[in-house]
């Protein structure tokens, strides 16, 4: 599986998602949470604007706008189920795992 750049859980402890099904119980980075890549947005959102007052560096502020806007991109494409319209958890250890249905 290629490595699309989604952030992954380590595992289910103190996540903030009591009983998840997409994470808890599952095996150590197993689970690129629609959860924790949300806040990831808004964290690189954070950054840019902290950027924008502290360091004034034109470069660096576009490069991290252009990291966030990517990052959107690829949870648009990797999370977003057209049929269901609906933002889902990936699964990014279906090629290790010996089973024929997933979680």
């Amino acid at each position: 599986m290629e490595d699309k750049g989604l952030f992954v859980w380590c595992d289910d402890i103190m996540i903030g998602m009591d009983n998840d099904p997409a994470s808890f119980g599952r095996p150590s980075f197993s689970t690129a949470n629609i959860f924790l890549n949300s806040f990831m947005v808004q964290e690189l959102e954070a950054y840019e604007k902290i950027q924008t007052i502290a360091c004034r560096v034109p470069e660096k502020i576009d490069k991290t706008r252009q990291r966030r806007e990517s990052f959107i991109d690829t949870i648009q494409e990797e999370c977003w189920d057209r049929r269901d319209k609906f933002f889902y958890s990936v699964d990014v250890d279906i090629k290790t795992r010996q089973f024929d249905w997933f979680h």
